[in-house]
């Protein structure tokens, strides 16, 4: 098996690390993908901004030969999306645009209810909304992530049906939906479609040229495709969406990038 490597800055012993840590990585994900544990494994390692280790190694895709997988090929984040979505949170409470105590319900009607009044951003933030979660997987029989008659009109009372899990505040319960919610946040407030908010605030400043909520079509024989989910998805949001910008329910997880692009936000 062929193991890859992406351009660095300096040797591992130039910022004080020991190579011999490499090789063990090296050797542990290759003994995963030799005993079918992973189809693929990539790592990028800095100190002090300076990148001093990025490999790969694998298959690219699980169902076609689309050939290794490589230091700079993109893949999808998943739920690293979340973070994204905080900063840009974070961004508009440091512009004085919102506060983190603000009541949801003061930037979206659907909260102002006797169950959802009392829910903030902050809440959202930290996954103590007490709104029921839905694909987390720690549930026995998870909700639909997008129900067959979600629309862009009806998704938010959708997010907030039924009753909540606990009371606001109480309980941490890992919330996909109040990342949703976050999204839209930045797109009522902003004045722009969160994936264009995403773009021009955060992936653009830091030249994440790698970093897509849609891959181009140039780009997409360089994904990293695991299940059916990633290959039925590649091509999905503007075939189902529309045009008129990636809907805020991907503000959960939505983006695609790459091991560098993400130590760029890092």
């Amino acid at each position: 098996m062929t193991i890859h490597t992406g351009n660095t800055d300096v040797t591992p012993e130039e910022v004080g690390f020991d190579s011999q840590h490499i090789e063990f990585l090296d050797d542990f994900f290759a003994e995963m993908i030799q005993t079918g544990k992973m189809q693929a494994a990539s790592y990028l390692l800095s100190r002090d901004g300076k990148v001093f280790a990025w490999k790969s190694m694998g298959r690219l895709n699980a169902f076609e030969d689309k050939g290794d997988f490589l230091p700079d090929s993109i893949r999808p984040i998943a739920s690293i999306t979340k973070i994204f979505t905080a900063t840009g949170i974070m961004q508009l409470v440091q512009q004085g645009k919102i506060v983190l105590e603000q009541p949801m319900s003061s930037i979206i009607d659907e909260f102002t209810t006797p169950l959802h009044e009392r829910i903030t951003i902050f809440h959202l933030l930290t996954h103590t909304s007490g709104l029921a979660t839905e694909g987390g997987m720690l549930e026995a029989y998870p909700r639909n992530w997008w129900p067959e008659d979600m629309t862009r009109e009806n998704w938010i009372k959708m997010a907030l049906e039924g009753p909540l899990e606990s009371p606001v505040g109480t309980t941490w319960s890992y919330c996909n939906r109040g990342f949703h919610l976050l999204a839209e946040v930045i797109a009522r407030v902003s004045g722009m479609p969160y994936d264009e908010y995403i773009r021009k605030h955060i992936l653009a400043p830091l030249s994440m040229t790698s970093s897509f909520f849609e891959v181009p079509e140039e780009h997409k024989d360089h994904i990293c495709v695991v299940t059916e989910w990633d290959q039925k998805h590649v091509s999905w949001i503007r075939e189902e969406d529309g045009k008129d910008g990636t809907p805020s329910w991907w503000g959960a997880g939505g983006l695609y990038s790459t091991p560098h692009d993400l130590w760029k936000f890092g």
